[in-house]
């Protein structure tokens, strides 16, 4: 007759549960690592839906300005004029308008204050961007200045 086996559930006395210091390290420095790529990634992206709600804002500004420019032969030079009411963060300035185009420039809250977008319409003066510099497109396209 064959003794019988008994199967032990418990662990050995010295087995020790957990990890070692070593293992933890490892998992911080790999953390590390993955925020640094990805902090400065998740900015630029934030920044550029700044960026595509302030063009968004103009595109909804032209069409309200040519609504303006059918009733009143003229082109609206207050945004309250026409009844335009901006994305949330964003702010808009006519800085001209005529009989024959207007020119605006835009912001966000969250970008700095060198950053923005300009846009112009007609005959009218292209604006100077938030950052200073001289737009170079035509009229009708918007230019951003990160």
């Amino acid at each position: 007759m064959k003794p019988e086996r008994t199967i032990c559930t418990e662990p050995p006395r010295n087995a020790q549960a957990g990890f070692t210091l070593i293992e933890l390290l490892i998992v911080v420095v790999i953390i590390g690592i993955l925020a640094a790529i990805i902090v400065p990634r998740f900015d630029q992206y934030r920044q550029r839906a700044h960026f595509v709600s302030i063009v968004n804002d103009f595109r909804n500004l032209g069409a309200a300005q040519e609504r303006y420019f059918q009733l009143n032969r003229e082109y609206a030079t207050d945004l309250a004029d026409i009844d335009f009411t901006t994305s949330v963060g964003v702010e808009l300035e006519v800085t001209e308008a005529t009989v024959n185009g207007w020119a605006a420039i835009g912001t966000h809250e969250s970008l700095s204050a060198d950053q923005g977008c300009g846009i112009y319409m007609g005959d009218a003066a292209a604006p100077a961007l938030p950052s200073g510099a001289a737009m170079t497109v035509d009229p009708g396209l918007p230019e951003c200045a990160p």
